[in-house]
């Protein structure tokens, strides 16, 4: 299964999240990853998207 979507620094959601729950079912992921951010559990301070044809390349 791709799984498109942004890191979250916290490992509290985004595709950290979304690997383990889908890797659960047994299902084999890959990873496009669109975005980077620096948060914490509580907030969010600062999203760095990645250029689109970074993402496409992939």
């Amino acid at each position: 299964m791709l799984v498109v979507g942004g890191s979250d620094s916290s490992g509290g959601a985004g595709l950290v999240r979304d690997i383990e729950t889908i890797s659960s079912l047994d299902v084999r992921t890959c990873v496009a990853v669109t975005a980077l951010t620096v948060q914490t559990h509580n907030a969010v301070s600062e999203v760095h998207p990645l250029q689109a044809q970074l993402v496409a390349d992939c």
